[in-house]
């Protein structure tokens, strides 16, 4: 405040209330609106400072000012009283202690009902109960690190153990039997764990498993059945635990499941087309799941003097009415969204019964052409050129 200000009485000696705090400030500036909004931010600064993390900016009410300008400069000084209700500070404080009591009654409830089930062998039951805990938004760090670490003592206590199985399997008749495992929980013995997710999946190879999650029954059984290998060679499934909110569980080491699978490809479809340059071609795939239409396969060939395009799509369909339809074929353990994907060759590229290959969603695709029929043509600058007058393309559907 400059020397010269006159202040008002209520600012030389503030009031005193036992429901309110005051607060004064005082600051100058060139014209009336400037000091005091100079003056107001100062009064911010200084209550807020005092009252600490209970401060509400709403609370805190202007009940006086005034103004004092000096002749000679023309600068004005800004006068504030502010007051601020005690009472608001002390029911923020109380419900302050009041939640961290009930925090910590509800903390040390969950590890006691945690702790519980654990011991019931439970062990899933009192992973989901901890999980559901540490989401609570009135926990602090501390105590969700706490409960986190609980969740692990419990997962390190979880073993996968993998069934006996057929080594030996084919790609169009699958596995014989079932691959399965029995989840334990370790300890002095092992007991098994009921209710828990057990995801299983290829590592390596492809194919159609029946059932790719499977819940553990009472005896901590999982199982399912592969149906369908893509590719003759090595497979490796794997079987874990799966539950996108526990990412704990990704610390129990899976069981693994290798294979050695004999066979050829299965064969979805075969279509061929006779196409020639310069009339664009197309061919329509009608996908069956249970009999029923699935999603449509379309194939759009185009031939140029100096390349051969296939544009290839799946466009998810319920209903194959008004549809031209070449061809359909059932599909099985596959999932269809709609997918597309281009084949471009150079015209001197294409040979005869070279193999082209393009993957499209679930589903592999080879091209083979046949009966090229070369002709040489003349083009504008390049001048002479050998091309494709016309030509067969054999096409096959594979799993991917």
């Amino acid at each position: 405040m400059a020397a010269f200000a006159k202040a008002p009485y209520w600012y030389i000696s503030p009031p005193e209330n036992q429901d309110f705090l005051f607060f004064i400030s005082a600051s100058t500036g060139p014209d009336k609106g400037s000091a005091y909004r100079i003056s107001k931010r100062n009064l911010v600064i200084q209550s807020s400072t005092y009252i600490g993390k209970f401060f509400s900016r709403k609370k805190l009410k202007v009940i006086n000012k005034a103004y004092d300008k000096d002749i000679g400069t023309g600068i004005y000084t800004c006068f504030l009283l502010a007051r601020y209700p005690r009472s608001d500070i002390y029911e923020k404080e109380y419900l302050e202690v009041y939640d961290r009591k009930e925090v910590e009654k509800f903390f040390r409830k969950t590890m006691a009902k945690a702790k519980k089930l654990a011991s019931q062998n439970r062990i899933s039951d009192a992973i989901v109960t901890l999980s559901r805990a540490k989401a609570d938004k009135r926990l602090p760090a501390v105590k969700k690190d706490e409960i986190a670490n609980f969740v692990k003592q419990l997962v390190t206590k979880i073993e996968i153990k993998p069934l006996e199985y057929s080594r030996l399997a084919n790609t169009s008749t699958g596995l014989q039997g079932q691959i399965g495992v029995i989840v334990n929980a370790v300890a002095e013995e092992a007991r098994p764990i009921e209710g828990i997710n057990v995801k299983f999946s290829f590592k390596k190879n492809s194919g159609y498993i029946e059932k790719k999650m499977v819940m553990t029954n009472k005896k901590g059984l999982a199982a399912t059945k592969v149906l369908r290998f893509n590719r003759p060679g090595k497979a490796v499934i794997a079987a874990e635990i799966y539950n996108e909110a526990i990412p704990e569980y990704s610390l129990v080491q899976p069981a693994f499941f290798e294979l050695d699978v004999k066979g050829r490809r299965v064969e979805i479809a075969k279509m061929s087309y006779s196409l020639r340059r310069g009339i664009d071609g197309r061919q329509d795939l009608l996908l069956l799941e249970d009999n029923q239409p699935a999603a449509l396969f379309s194939f759009k060939y185009s031939l140029s003097p100096e390349k051969f395009s296939i544009e290839m799509e799946i466009l998810p369909t319920q209903n194959a009415l008004g549809l031209h339809v070449d061809k359909q074929v059932n599909v099985i353990g596959v999932e269809l969204k709609k997918a597309s994907g281009v084949l471009t060759v150079e015209v001197p590229k294409i040979k005869e019964g070279k193999f082209l290959t393009r993957s499209v969603g679930p589903f592999d695709v080879i091209f083979v052409p046949t009966g090229i029929s070369r002709q040489h043509v003349s083009l504008p600058i390049k001048g002479e050129i050998d091309t494709i007058r016309t030509m067969i393309v054999n096409l096959a559907v594979f799993y991917r």
